[in-house]
C-alpha cells in the first residue's frame, strides 16, 4: 500500500500528465485554426473584387 505522500505525488503526476494533455491538444487545435485561417486568407486575396448584384426578380401583376 502507498504511503501518503507517495500516493500524493502519484497523483500530482497524474494531474500533471492530464493537464499536459489538454495542453498538447490545445496546441493542436490552434495550430489547425491557424492553418485554416491562413487558407482562407488566401484565398480571400486571390478573388475578383468585382461585385456582381443579384438578378432581380420579375414581379407580374394580373
Amino acid at each position: 500500500m502507498l504511503g501518503t505522500e507517495a500516493g500524493t505525488l502519484l497523483l500530482d503526476k497524474q494531474v500533471r500528465q492530464c493537464l499536459q494533455d489538454q495542453v498538447d491538444a490545445s496546441a493542436i487545435a490552434i495550430t489547425v485554426l491557424l492553418a485554416e485561417n491562413a487558407s482562407l486568407r488566401e484565398q480571400a486575396a486571390n478573388r475578383s473584387a468585382v461585385v456582381v448584384p443579384p438578378a432581380r426578380a420579375q414581379t407580374t401583376y394580373e
